[in-house]
C-alpha cells in the first residue's frame, strides 16, 4: 500500500483497495466523533480530518510535519470548523498554549515514522481533555513481506512491540483491534454510482456512503487473523473500539478468480507437501542405507586389513623357512664337497666302481660275505 496519499490531480489514480485500507481506521472513530473537538496528528492531506468533520465533530485540527501535505489539505479540504497545522508531532505537547485540549486524539500510522515516541505520547497526555479518549494504529509491516523493512519506517513493530511502547506511557488500553482485510458479498440498488468506477483520481473515495444493513462472520478455515497477520494494531483508550469496515464492490468475476487460485494454489501446496514428506522418508531411509553400508564397509576395511597383516606375517614366516632351507642346503652341498675331497671318498668311489664291474664285482661280494661271516664268528667267540 502506498505510504500517503495525495489528492492532487492525476498523481494517484483511484483504486478501492488503497482507498479502503486508509479509510477503514478511520471508521474505527465515527462513533466517537460527534460534538468533540479532534486533534488529526500525522492527518497527511486532511481525508480523515474531513469525514470526522462530516460524522459530527464540532472542530478538527489537523497535524503534520509536511507543509507540501498541509497546504494540500488546507486546500482540498480546509473550511468552518477544520484547521490543519504544519508540526512535528514529537513535540506535539507544546500545541496545548495554543489549541488548547482535545476531546479525541487520533493518530493512525504514526509512531513507524517518530524518533522519540514516548515523548510523543506524552504530548498526547498534555493535550488530551478530561474524559477524552485517545486511538492510535501502527502497522505490522511483517504481515506485508515476512523480514523485508519498510524504506519509509523507522522501526517495525511486532503486536508486543506496540503493546509495551505505549502501555508504560498510557496505560492499559480499554480496547485492541486488528485491522485485516475481507472478503464477502453486498448488495447494491442497480443504479447505485457506488458500482462504477468514480473519474478522476482518489479524491473518489470520499464518495464513500454508509450502510445500515451489513453483517459479518467468521473467518474463513486456514485465514484465521491474529496478531502476526493482521495489517495494523489499533489500541484505544478511554473508549471501545467496535467492529467496522470500508468495502468496495467488484464484479464477481474478479472476486472467484483469486478464490479459484488460492484454492488451486493451496491443492499443489498439500501435493508437494505430501512430496516433499515422502522425499524426507526416502531420504531418512537412504541415510540409514547409507550408515549400515558405511558401518559394513568399515568392518570389511577391518577384516581386509586384519587378513593383510596375517597374509604379511605367513609371507614373512615362509621367506624366513625358505632362507633356512636354502642356508641348510647350501651347508649340506658344502660337507658333500669337503667328503668328496677326502681320501676315504676316493677309496669308496673306487670300490664302488669295481664292485659294479661285472668281472670283479662277484668276486667282492664273495669276499665281502666272507668277511662279514668271519667278522660274526669272532664277536660270537669273544663273548
Amino acid at each position: 500500500m502506498s505510504e500517503r496519499l495525495t489528492f492532487v490531480a492525476e498523481a494517484m489514480p483511484y483504486a478501492s483497495m488503497l482507498a479502503a485500507e486508509h479509510l477503514s481506521r478511520y471508521a474505527l472513530v465515527k462513533h466517537l466523533c460527534a460534538d468533540r473537538r479532534v486533534l488529526d496528528i500525522a492527518c497527511g492531506e486532511g481525508y480523515g480530518s474531513a469525514l470526522m468533520s462530516q460524522w459530527g465533530a464540532k472542530e478538527v485540527c489537523g497535524v503534520d510535519v509536511s507543509e507540501e501535505a498541509i497546504a494540500n489539505a488546507t486546500g482540498f479540504f480546509g473550511g468552518a470548523g477544520i484547521n490543519f497545522v504544519t508540526f512535528d508531532a514529537s513535540n506535539c505537547a507544546s500545541l496545548r498554549e495554543s489549541l488548547g485540549t482535545f476531546d479525541l486524539i487520533v493518530s493512525f500510522e504514526t509512531i513507524e515514522h517518530v524518533h522519540d515516541v514516548d515523548k510523543m505520547l506524552r504530548g498526547f497526555k498534555a493535550l488530551l481533555a478530561d474524559d477524552g479518549a485517545i486511538v492510535i494504529s501502527c502497522p505490522n509491516d511483517d504481515a506485508v513481506i515476512p523480514g523485508a523493512p519498510n524504506e519509509f519506517h523507522l522501526k517495525a513493530y511486532s503486536f508486543d512491540d506496540f503493546r509495551k511502547t505505549v502501555t508504560p506511557v498510557l496505560g492499559e488500553p480499554s480496547s485492541w483491534a486488528f485491522g485485516t482485510s475481507v472478503l464477502g458479498f453486498g448488495s447494491f440498488s442497480s443504479d447505485s454510482e457506488l458500482l462504477a468506477n468514480p473519474p478522476g483520481t482518489i479524491l473518489g473515495m470520499m464518495s464513500c456512503q454508509d450502510t445500515g444493513a451489513s453483517s459479518v462472520i467468521p473467518a474463513q478455515i486456514g485465514h484465521e487473523v491474529d496478531s502476526s497477520n493482521a495489517a495494523y494494531y489499533v489500541a484505544g483508550w478511554g473508549c471501545l473500539l467496535p467492529t467496522s469496515s470500508v468495502v468496495a464492490p467488484i464484479s464477481f468475476r474478479a472476486y472467484e478468480s483469486p478464490w479459484n487460485n488460492w484454492l488451486a494454489t493451496k491443492s499443489e501446496v498439500e501435493r508437494l507437501t505430501l512430496e516433499i514428506d515422502g522425499a524426507r522418508q526416502r531420504r531418512i531411509a537412504s541415510d540409514i542405507t547409507m550408515a549400515r553400508l558405511r558401518e559394513e564397509g568399515a568392518q570389511a576395511a577391518h577384516f581386509a586389513a586384519a587378513t593383510a597383516d596375517e597374509l604379511q606375517r605367513n609371507l614373512s614366516a615362509m621367506r624366513r623357512i625358505n632362507d633356512e632351507t636354502v642356508q641348510r642346503w647350501q651347508q649340506t652341498e658344502a660337507r658333500l664337497q669337503q667328503i668328496e675331497a677326502t681320501r676315504w671318498h676316493r677309496v669308496g668311489a673306487a670300490y664302488y666302481r669295481l664292485y659294479k664291474l661285472p668281472a670283479v664285482g662277484p668276486l667282492l661280494r664273495t669276499v665281502r660275505r666272507s668277511a662279514g661271516a668271519m667278522l660274526r664268528l669272532v664277536r660270537q667267540n669273544d663273548r
